[in-house]
């Protein structure tokens, strides 16, 4: 397996960060039996930004979604 940037950051800590993510993420899945070719290319898009709004509250702490939940669920 190899990895590479098809874009760099500019930041070679951060560019270094994203190679390492892949290289954490293995072992991957093997191709599987019924693909003809043995190669596979994969593009992953990395976003080191600030998350975006709705990350800043924890969607279980929504008061109205608890309501929703509790409404469908009755407690469970």
């Amino acid at each position: 397996m190899s990895s590479w940037l098809v874009e760099n950051t500019g930041i070679a800590a951060i560019d270094a960060e994203a190679l390492a993510i892949v290289e954490r993420a293995q072992p991957f899945a093997a191709i599987p039996d019924d693909v003809k070719d043995d190669t596979a290319v994969l593009t992953v898009p990395f976003n080191f930004g600030k998350a975006p709004a709705f990350f800043d509250v924890a969607p279980w702490d929504d008061p109205g979604l608890k309501a929703k939940l509790n409404s469908v669920c009755r407690g469970c």
